[in-house]
């Protein structure tokens, strides 16, 4: 694929199954692959919404022990069962700082 010479690959977090999960299939998983066996720079999407801030901490550094380093941080539609939750991708950005 890096023959193509594309500028980067987009993963999109797909919320069915296990998006973070060490599926070969996963979302994380594929966004791996994509940077560390095919050399690609990878953006992820990361849904943000039906997760608690825990879950979404964990994603992020899962992510950067890959070394995933482009990522885009989505709500989402909010759920109405949404429970400590992020309300807005900014939430996500300042408190991490």
């Amino acid at each position: 694929m890096a023959l193509a010479r594309p500028l980067f690959c987009d993963i999109t977090w797909h919320p069915a199954g296990d998006p973070g999960g060490d599926k070969p299939s996963s979302t994380m998983a594929m966004a791996n692959v994509m940077l560390n066996y095919c050399g690609l720079d990878t953006v992820l999407h990361v849904t943000c919404c039906r997760q608690s801030k825990e879950e979404i901490r964990q994603h992020l550094d899962r992510a950067k022990e890959f070394g995933l380093r482009n990522l885009v941080a989505l709500r989402g539609g909010l759920s109405l069962v949404c429970v400590n939750c992020f309300v807005f991708s900014l939430t996500l950005c300042w408190g991490s700082m």
